[in-house]
């Protein structure tokens, strides 16, 4: 058994734990992460299956690190057989705190030096073609006198699927878009519409949580390559489930095109529409609108009459409707609703949001 690590959002770490629950996994909550104990064969399996977290790290190893080269002994001690190759890339990132390792280059440098050691010693993996192997990152958090070293199960963030090519002005990460729609209970018998949907994030997401596979498409995982995994079969597409409809539109052209062009990718149907917000129609009776409005502090836009719209679409022809959107002060969600009741905060783009909630 394994010690798993998913990193989290700040706000969002309940919405990765229940994430996990679904799959089968109770995990403890902490700040900025959920961790859990699993199988290496069930982390991999995961990494490609979670839409929520920010990265997904298996620990190799912990222990005391009170010198440069009691850190290097850790690391060269760890059992890297069944993550690692003679042959594949590694890059180290470190973190430190209240520890005489300050200097981030250093620790990078001498962690990097004890995982070749390390490699030296290790076979070649011959198993997966003649490639460039797959490479491996490496994460070092220091505190204390302490160390935990873990590989990253991704890479590379896992809000990189690999089908958002195309981005509006002011995208959502795939991460947090699925973090909404976790938030907001949605599932896919109910309608969802997005009327600010810019480059179709949170739609995307939907359609891509509603079936098997997971969130990834043409992107494969950094795991995949792990020696210990043995044969990696990745997990099957299967069509969506539900009828219900997915709706997305935006008053700009060119965030239309872009959503279009990323669910072709994601192979995912919506139907897009080129609509001003009060000349959007429901698609059927009820459902739930989960969107991101621009913020104006990021864009220097002027936005509560966007935010007032929002709430007239939702008294008048979307009454009925349950709303989850994202508002950077209480002031402007006041303006969808009076009612609007924050569920958590988090930062997006440097802007510290929060999730609002409106029941039907």
């Amino acid at each position: 058994m394994h010690r798993w690590t998913a990193l989290a959002h700040p706000g969002l770490e309940p919405v990765v734990a229940h994430e996990l629950s679904r799959h089968g996994v109770e995990g403890r909550v902490e700040p900025g992460a959920v961790t859990f104990p699993a199988p290496l064969a069930v982390g991999v399996r995961l990494a490609h299956a979670l839409h929520t977290p920010d990265r997904l790290l298996l620990q190799v190893t912990a222990g005391a690190a009170g010198s440069y080269e009691q850190l290097a002994q850790l690391v060269r001690r760890a059992p890297w057989s069944p993550v690692l190759t003679r042959f594949a890339p590694v890059e180290v990132h470190t973190s430190a705190t209240t520890s005489r390792l300050r200097h981030r280059d250093a620790l990078a440098r001498k962690v990097t030096l004890a995982v070749q050691d390390v490699q030296r010693g290790l076979q070649p993996d011959r198993s997966r073609g003649r490639g460039r192997p797959a490479g491996q990152r490496v994460h070092v958090r220091i505190k204390d006198d302490a160390a935990t070293i873990s590989i990253d199960a991704g890479g590379e963030h896992l809000h990189r699927r690999g089908w958002r090519k195309a981005q509006g002005k002011a995208p959502l990460r795939e991460n947090l878009a699925a973090s909404l729609l976790e938030l907001a209970g949605w599932d896919s018998d109910e309608a969802l519409v997005d009327p600010m949907c810019g480059s179709g994030t949170v739609l995307i997401e939907a359609g891509l949580m509603a079936r098997a596979g997971g969130p990834f498409r043409g992107r494969t995982l950094a795991s995949t390559a792990w020696p210990g995994l043995g044969r990696w079969v990745p997990p099957a597409s299967l069509p969506r489930t539900g009828t219900a409809p997915l709706l997305g539109s935006d008053r700009e052209n060119e965030a239309v095109l872009a959503a279009e062009a990323n669910a072709r990718r994601a192979d995912v149907t919506v139907d897009w529409r080129q609509l001003d917000l009060e000349d959007l129609e429901p698609p059927c009776p009820t459902g739930l609108i989960v969107t991101n409005p621009p913020y104006g502090k990021r864009l220097g836009q002027q936005v509560g009459g966007v935010y007032a719209a929002l709430g007239r679409l939702l008294r008048g022809p979307f009454s009925g409707w349950r709303a989850l959107f994202l508002a950077p002060d209480p002031g402007l969600a006041r303006k969808v609703d009076r009612r609007a009741a924050a569920l958590t905060t988090f930062q997006n783009g440097g802007v510290r949001v929060g999730v609002y909630a409106v029941d039907g």
